[in-house]
């Protein structure tokens, strides 16, 4: 079972912005997945996302 979050941000809390390697973590979301500064999925790890998510550049 999936569980979906209105809105997911990522960054800009004091946090590592690493995912550790050999870790699964689903992010879903209805309206969207905000990914502030660097954020690092290294091999090894895997990251699905879900939801309404538009990829950009700054």
């Amino acid at each position: 079972m999936k569980r979906y979050f209105k809105k997911i941000t990522i960054g800009s809390g004091g946090c590592g912005n690493v995912q550790p390697t050999g870790t699964t973590i689903g992010l879903g979301a209805v309206e969207n997945i905000t990914i502030i500064g660097n954020f690092e999925v290294p091999l090894g790890a895997d990251l699905p996302i879900d939801g309404g998510v538009t990829c950009y550049d700054e």
